[in-house]
């Protein structure tokens, strides 16, 4: 069991930094099993993604493809694990990686909204002094 970026690259335990409103493309493969394993997506604890890819070959080649449109803030430091089970009768393999975003595209995205916040503020002081 592996997974990849949209490249084909294996990926760490911890991706990115990613920029907010990116999109993420995840791909987990699982090779063998009898039968061949059901590939699903999981966001902490809740199914995100349940529509697997099945190439039969020799090997049994599941994959699925998850694509995360707009990450944002709520993501940060949110946990996705792949899960391939052929059986109810044991746990299914589980691999997991965790998003990383950008702190600097808050700020640069929210910079000149919180300056003139700051210069309205300044001016309404200066207004009301007088």
């Amino acid at each position: 069991m592996k997974i990849t970026n949209e490249k084909g690259v294996d990926v760490d335990d911890i991706i990115g930094p990613f920029d907010e409103d990116a999109t993420l493309i995840l791909v987990c493969i699982v090779t063998g099993g009898n039968p061949t394993p059901e590939v699903t997506w999981w966001q902490e604890e809740r199914m995100i993604d349940r529509h697997a890819e099945v190439r039969h070959s020799e090997q049994g080649v599941a994959r699925n493809v998850l694509q995360l449109e707009r990450l944002g803030r709520v993501d940060l430091r949110t946990k996705l694990s792949c899960h391939a089970s052929n059986t109810q009768l044991s746990q299914p393999l589980t691999k997991s990686v965790e998003i990383e975003l950008n702190r600097e595209s808050y700020y640069k995205k929210h910079f000149f909204l919180l300056l003139l916040r700051y210069l309205l503020f300044t001016l309404r002081c200066d207004a009301s002094s007088r």
